[in-house]
């Protein structure tokens, strides 16, 4: 549990997911190397929009001016905005797209992740996440660069961006319809490691998800034909 030192709140690293920035096992399984030039190029143009075009000012200039503010509310997020926007989400990406919804949970403290990750089989960034075909994410909620908080969509296209951007991707081996598994993390701040030393540069990890290829395709052409504005 967190506890006070100092007037600031210390996390125990147990409690959270911490790993080596380096450490990124499931590349070894899955290196993108060996995927055909076909699927290569599908992960270009993704990348190409998520890193350049992804409705998020404050992270590119390119933004997509149409997306800005997508799912956004002035009700207060503890008072109802964040079951709005995740009922949103439901409704306008992953009904549509067939997706179970209760495989996709968002969190707005740090320690909850951990976790949702167990739960949803994601607690490794290895080759067995792909062991397990179903389309599932845990997505911490975090906030833009003026302090608001993010939109259950914007959070996803913010994490999924940062994924592309730092290559914290593997797809599975070429089949029709391959799964791409993306992982996105923060520097850990106020951990106490309990005595334990650590060398190199940690991740304190905020988002993991497995999900097709063409689901990732279609939420981005659906953002791209604005078709899922409030």
């Amino acid at each position: 549990m967190p506890k006070t030192e100092s007037n600031r709140i210390q996390y125990t690293a147990r409690d959270l997911v911490i790993t080596d920035k380096d450490f990124f096992p499931i590349m070894d399984r899955y290196p993108i190397e060996q995927i055909s030039d076909s699927v290569y190029r599908r992960i270009e143009k993704l990348a190409c929009w998520f890193v350049l075009r992804a409705p998020m000012t404050e992270v590119t200039r390119l933004a997509n001016p149409s997306l800005i503010d997508l799912f956004k509310t002035d009700i207060d997020p503890k008072r109802g905005a964040r079951s709005i926007n995740k009922s949103e989400l439901e409704k306008a990406f992953l009904v549509p797209l067939d997706l179970d919804c209760t495989q996709f949970e968002f969190v707005y403290t740090r320690m909850s992740v951990r976790c949702q990750l167990i739960e949803k089989r994601l607690i490794a960034n290895d080759e067995t996440v792909f062991s397990d075909r179903t389309e599932r994410c845990v997505c911490f909620v975090g906030k833009n660069g003026a302090g608001k908080e993010d939109s259950c969509i914007e959070s996803i296209c913010r994490h999924v961006r940062n994924g592309f951007a730092h290559g914290r991707i593997a797809i599975e081996n070429d089949n029709d319809d391959p799964l791409i598994f993306i992982e996105d993390g923060t520097t850990p701040w106020n951990v106490d490691y309990q005595g334990e030393k650590h060398f190199g540069q940690k991740l304190e990890i905020r988002f993991r998800m497995v999900i097709k290829l063409s689901t990732l395709e279609l939420i981005y052409q659906m953002l791209m034909d604005d078709g899922a504005r409030l």
